[in-house]
C-alpha cells in the first residue's frame, strides 16, 4: 500500500472523542477535516432530509465517500489530519452486514493515508447519544471492533490512543508522529 506521509486518520466508534481531539489539533495549527458523516446527518436533519444511514445506508455510504474524498482532495503537504478515513465506511457496512463493498475498496486503495492511524476506543464515561448520535455504547463497542479489522485489511497500522485527557491525547500523537 502507497502512504501519504502528511495524511492522518483518527477514527473510533461515536463519542470516543475524536471531534474534540480533532479541534485542539486545529488550536495548534493543524489543518483538520471533520467527520464527513456527521456533518451530513446534521444537513440531512436541518432540511427534513432522508440521506441518513437509519433510512438508506448505501446511499448514505456512497455520500460520505464523496465527501471525505473531496477532504482528501483539499487536503496540502503539510500535517493534515481527518475525523474518520475511507476504510471507516468499509467499518460501517461490516457492522450492518453489507456485502455489496466493491466501490469503496475501489476507492480505499485509490485514496491513501499515512500508514499509521489513530484509534480512539469507546469509553463509557464520555459517551452521549443525540440527534445524529443514536447508536447505543454497545454498538460503538462492536463498531471499534469493525474499524480495526477494515484498517488493518486495508493494510494500515492502527495505534489505539489511551484514554487521557485530551491534551494529553495530543501530544501522545504528536509524539508519536515526532512533529
Amino acid at each position: 500500500m502507497k502512504s501519504c506521509i502528511n495524511k492522518f486518520v483518527i477514527t473510533g466508534g461515536p463519542g470516543t472523542g475524536k471531534s474534540t481531539l480533532l479541534y485542539e489539533l486545529a488550536k495548534k495549527g493543524f489543518l483538520c477535516f471533520p467527520e464527513a458523516s456527521r456533518s451530513i446527518i446534521e444537513e440531512q436533519l436541518q432540511i427534513g432530509g432522508d440521506l441518513v444511514p437509519w433510512v438508506d445506508m448505501d446511499r448514505f455510504s456512497f455520500a460520505c465517500m464523496e465527501r471525505m474524498k473531496i477532504f482528501y482532495n483539499k487536503s496540502c503537504d503539510h500535517p493534515t489530519f481527518f475525523d474518520r478515513g475511507l476504510p471507516d465506511i468499509l467499518g460501517y457496512l461490516y457492522l450492518t452486514g453489507c456485502e455489496d463493498m466493491q466501490d469503496i475498496r475501489d476507492n480505499i486503495d485509490a485514496y491513501h493515508y499515512h500508514k499509521t492511524v489513530f484509534i480512539l476506543p469507546p469509553w463509557k464515561e464520555i459517551y452521549e447519544t443525540d440527534n445524529a448520535r443514536k447508536e447505543p455504547f454497545s454498538e460503538a463497542i462492536c463498531l471499534h471492533n469493525h474499524l480495526i479489522r477494515s484498517y488493518e485489511e486495508s493494510g494500515y497500522h492502527v495505534v489505539e490512543i489511551p484514554q487521557m485527557s485530551v491534551d494529553n491525547r495530543v501530544d501522545y500523537i504528536l509524539d508519536y508522529l515526532e512533529i
